[in-house]
């Protein structure tokens, strides 16, 4: 979705984009807090969950930053939509090393 929104030509194309971003960002956002509850010891599930919020939150003011600096560049659109391919990319290398949840397991 991000390399859509940083080729996009047309306006279309950019509503494509943010609607596979918005898609990916949805899923993940309802699929890890769950994934973290089901696989995080019971002690420790709330912190672990809380850490996840914090740094999503931390995650948009990087953003805010990037687009800041990027605000007086020529194309600099292109580049805030554009890096938003490099943290997609690095969460789906670190879901092939993600365990199968308890729960997937039981219903196999």
């Amino acid at each position: 979705g991000s390399v859509v929104l940083a080729v996009a030509s047309s306006f279309e194309t950019l509503v494509l984009g943010r609607m596979v971003v918005g898609i990916g960002v949805g899923l993940a956002s309802s699929t890890v807090p769950m994934f973290i509850a089901e696989l995080a010891p019971p002690e420790r599930r709330g912190q672990l969950v809380t850490l996840n919020s914090v740094c999503i939150i931390l995650g948009q003011v990087i953003a805010t930053l990037v687009a800041g600096a990027f605000s007086g560049v020529d194309d600099g659109w292109r580049y805030m939509l554009g890096l938003g391919a490099v943290p997609a990319a690095i969460q789906f290398l670190g879901l092939l090393l993600l365990p199968e949840s308890p729960r997937w397991l039981l219903s196999m």
